[in-house]
């Protein structure tokens, strides 16, 4: 992001490990060039380790890598675990553990951090790992084992500093570390690594706001690590609190003509308005005033042009931005990329956190994950308007026929799905998102957003707080509060209290 705010009157690298540390002139301090091999965290395995607490007499490692086959993958016992180790290929891999002792037992792994649930679970006695084998499965995500890891170990801020320490694990060649990236509000530090095994970056001299430090690294074979993103506010608030407002993007306010235009509507309110980006970015002074504290903005990706659907007589642009056709090509009628990366700026510069939507319900049927992973959609589509099958069918039904809901008993969905909403929130610098149609998905893809959303951004010592809020079209408040809690949703809207609104002030009945 290209902030300014806040680069610091001092600048340090420190290292822990076995480098000694020098001046610089230019950049605050670096630490020397140094390398020692032995310092660094052991070279990676290429084995992953699957272990189970279990006094059972027989335990079974079952999953997509084996065909489930509860016979084929026996564990070892150690201690009071079972262990085994294996070398899979990189991805998304859905497992169980089965106890045998007398009885066959399939159970989840209960030290998962990530769940995967099949289509016929049962939704409403789903508590992370249930057992049974119709239950929902855990699932582990295997990296390339030859790639360098960064971990951030902590990140401790104060009104005007912050602290971040971080180590590098080589990937299983053991190539050493070559280059590392720092980055402070999207501005290079200059800095300069002197090949310890742990180093910390202290800033000093930020001033009151967001601050966001990105940390990229390559070995001497050239291999990128996945870059290290650390968010914070100094502000003495960590989460989104106070008043919320939902400027909707397209009819809050136009400031740029040029990407005005109709998509050819029969109705001209169904069609683009000419709000843009810019146009809320002109406005933040005064949402300020009124005493707003957080923004929700509608989904910046993409929307497919022309006119689309049958309802009330007329057909719908994608004007709302709840039909994506694209993973990170932005919506012209809103602005250019540029443009929505100033609105963030400009929106944090006032202290105010920004939440933007996640739709992962499903996507429009010119998105090209429909082009290139058919196998993530259903070949018929279930619509939700027909019958009951909004209420009987949530989690398969599609809000149209042009709408394909992805199905996420596909483990490779669940996992590009999660993996895509982190990148943008880490590139973009975003503190929350509205999570639309939670009832229409699996509880596995709340579960997996909130757990990796923790993972990449609420690192160990830090006090940032990404928030999640859902959106579940609900009358029954035990529906809506099932999303809510730990490893799930922060929160929900009250859509029970809205019908309960709706029908007392327009309906007449109590």
């Amino acid at each position: 992001m290209m902030k300014t705010a806040g680069i610091g009157l001092l600048m340090v690298v420190l290292g822990t490990g076995c480098g000694s540390n020098s001046d610089s002139e230019d950049t605050g301090a670096s630490s020397d060039s140094g390398s020692n091999s032995e310092a660094y965290f052991p070279a990676r395995s290429c084995e992953t380790r699957f272990s189970y607490e279990s006094d059972a007499f027989g335990v079974f490692l079952a999953g997509e890598f084996n065909g489930w086959s509860d016979t084929e993958l026996p564990m070892e016992k150690r201690g009071d675990r079972y262990e085994v180790d294996l070398n899979l290929d990189p991805g998304a891999y859905a497992y169980k553990f089965v106890e045998k002792d007398g009885a066959v037992q399939w159970t989840c792994d209960p030290e998962s951090e990530l769940f995967h649930c099949e289509q016929g679970y049962d939704k409403d006695s789903w508590n992370h790992c249930e057992p049974g084998a119709n239950a929902c499965n855990s699932m582990v995500v295997v990296e390339d084992c030859e790639v360098p890891r960064l971990h951030v170990l902590d990140a401790v801020v104060g009104e005007s500093t912050a602290e971040i320490e971080l180590a590098l694990e080589p990937g299983a060649s053991g190539a050493m570390l070559a280059e590392v990236e720092f980055e402070l509000n999207g501005e290079s530090m200059g800095l300069e690594w002197g090949g310890e095994a742990t180093y910390r970056l202290v800033l000093d001299g930020l001033t009151e706001g967001r601050h966001q430090v990105v940390i990229r690294a390559t070995d001497e074979a050239g291999r990128e690590a996945d870059e290290q993103v650390v968010p914070f506010w100094n502000d003495g608030s960590t989460g989104m609190e106070g008043l919320l407002y939902f400027p909707m993007t397209d009819r809050f306010s136009n400031a740029q003509s040029e990407n005005d235009g109709s998509e050819g509507t029969i109705s001209e309110s169904a069609d683009y308005r000419g709000g843009d980006w810019k146009g809320i970015e002109e406005k933040l002074d005064s949402l300020v005033d009124l005493g707003v504290r957080s923004l929700w903005l509608t989904a910046p990706q993409d929307n497919p042009s022309g006119a689309w659907g049958d309802k009330c007589g007329t057909d719908f642009s994608g004007y709302h931005g709840y039909w994506p056709s694209s993973v990170s090509d932005f919506e012209e009628h809103f602005g250019a990329e540029e443009d929505f990366v100033s609105l963030v700026s400009a929106a944090h510069e006032r202290g105010l956190r920004v939440m933007v939507d996640w739709v992962g319900n499903h996507v429009h049927q010119d998105h090209p994950y429909l082009q290139q992973h058919s196998e993530w959609f259903a070949e018929q589509p279930l619509i939700c308007q027909d019958a009951n099958n909004w209420n009987d069918y949530p989690e398969s039904c599609w809000f149209d026929a042009f709408l394909p809901d992805i199905d996420y008993s596909q483990t490779p969905a669940l996992a590009r799905m999660i993996q895509d909403a982190v990148a943008f929130a880490q590139k973009y610098e975003i503190d929350g998102y509205r999570v639309d149609a939670v009832k229409h998905m699996p509880m596995a893809v709340v579960h997996n957003l909130v757990s990796e959303l923790e993972s990449a951004l609420e690192h160990p010592g830090s006090e940032f707080e990404f928030y999640t809020l859902g959106e579940t079209f609900d009358g029954s408040r035990q529906t809506v509060a099932s999303y809510v809690g730990e490893g799930l949703l922060d929160g929900q809207f009250d859509f029970p209290l809205y019908f309960s609104l709706r029908d007392a002030l327009f309906s007449g009945s109590t």
